[in-house]
């Protein structure tokens, strides 16, 4: 019984770890595009960006986790659990990129996470077998 529940710990960490690394690498992919105006040559420098393709490999990671997590978890109970993404990349942002997080956002982070938290401890009791989605 603990295997499993590492194994679910271990994917949702890979997950949110990846999603954010997905948001930064796409932030710091993006300062190599300037005002360039939106077509080819933007297009172009984009893709020739070393950040882009970080993001698109962590993108593929968040993918990979987020297929095995919903292959035992309910979406109704996963999909909110996701929520944690968004802290995870404020997070990111204020420690990674400097980026200034004041009070009020801080709160709804707490608010983000108590919502999660309440999410889990109810998704035990309405568990559906993983039987069921085969």
């Amino acid at each position: 019984m603990i295997l499993p529940r590492i194994q679910t710990v271990g994917l949702w960490a890979m997950l949110l770890i990846a999603d954010g690394a997905t948001q930064v690498a796409l932030k710091l992919g993006s300062g190599a595009l300037g005002d360039m105006a939106f077509g080819w040559r933007w297009l172009e420098t984009a893709v020739a960006n070393p950040w882009t393709w970080v993001a698109a490999a962590s993108y593929f990671t968040a993918f990979i986790a987020w297929m095995a997590i919903l292959k035992s978890q309910p979406l109704s109970v996963a999909f909110p659990m996701s929520a944690v993404a968004y802290p995870m990349v404020v997070m990111a942002s204020w420690l990674i990129l400097g980026e200034s997080v004041g009070f009020l956002r801080w709160v709804g982070i707490l608010c983000i996470v108590g919502g999660v938290w309440l999410m889990a401890e109810t998704s035990s009791e309405q568990q559906v077998p993983p039987e069921q989605y085969d």
